[in-house]
């Protein structure tokens, strides 16, 4: 169920929580009726998304294809059904999620950075606790927004309150089957490092899968070599260079990509 955020951006959203949108914290909850309620909320909120978006794509069809009409009655639709429709996305995870994206390379709206932050860390519990159905309850991509929220860490900083769930996402990613947008993971550790990443990866390193000593080996590199690019051509070019590969099929576990 995905669809794309353009027909929003016309209409600046805002910064702020509806304080009824708490309820997306419990979609990653170990108690499973508490997360089927929460998965169900948000479903409505999404089809309240859809709906909105259906009905201002309607109005935008009689205004003749303007997202400002000029006549008064479908100029006032079209403000409510975008009233709506943003109502409606900041009550999904995706939608807060956005308004964490935009304070990324603003240093005024910083401390939203900071406040916004730990949902952003929650997109990224979700895939990593239940990947089908944070796949299929998103509005947009969430392999393109996840890329974007740890290219966002990545180069602005983690708040202090994130770092120890960041170093659990980064620890899980490393020791699972490669998913798609993992790589950034890996441009991540150099801004959540310290003794408690080194211990988890000097652990991994001695790992019996050779993958998992891999993509450790080449992030505790990653953090020693701070100036280093950190892309699928680096990761490929230190297997060489290092000849750590040993044979290793390592074709479907790139940990590179992080930052460009």
């Amino acid at each position: 169920m995905h669809v794309g955020g353009a027909q929003w951006q016309d209409a600046k959203m805002d910064l702020l929580v509806p304080p009824g949108a708490s309820y997306v914290f419990d979609l990653t909850n170990s108690h499973a009726r508490r997360r089927r309620r929460a998965l169900e909320r948000h479903a409505q909120h999404v089809e309240e998304v859809l709906d909105a978006s259906a009905r201002r794509n309607e109005i935008w069809r009689q205004a003749g294809g303007t997202w400002r009409p000029t006549e008064p009655g479908l100029a006032a639709a079209m403000d409510q059904v975008g009233a709506e429709g943003r109502d409606a996305l900041a009550h999904t995870l995706p939608g807060i999620v956005e308004m964490y994206l935009q304070t990324r390379w603003n240093a005024a709206v910083r401390a939203d950075y900071d406040r916004l932050a730990p949902y952003a860390v929650l997109f990224l519990q979700w895939e990593t606790s239940f990947p089908a159905e944070w796949r299929e309850a998103n509005l947009y991509s969430p392999w393109g927004m996840k890329k974007q929220i740890l290219r966002g860490f990545a180069k602005v900083g983690v708040p202090q309150a994130c770092q120890g769930e960041l170093i659990e996402l980064l620890a899980t990613a490393v020791r699972r089957e490669h998913r798609c947008e993992d790589g950034g993971y890996s441009a991540l550790a150099r801004r959540v490092d310290g003794p408690e990443l080194r211990s988890m990866l000097a652990d991994a390193a001695g790992s019996t899968d050779p993958l998992v000593r891999l993509r450790a080996e080449y992030i505790l590199w990653v953090v020693e070599n701070p100036r280093a690019p950190v892309t699928v051509a680096g990761w490929r070019r230190w297997l060489a260079d290092d000849d750590v590969s040993h044979g290793t099929d390592t074709s479907g576990t790139a940990a590179g990509g992080g930052a460009e």
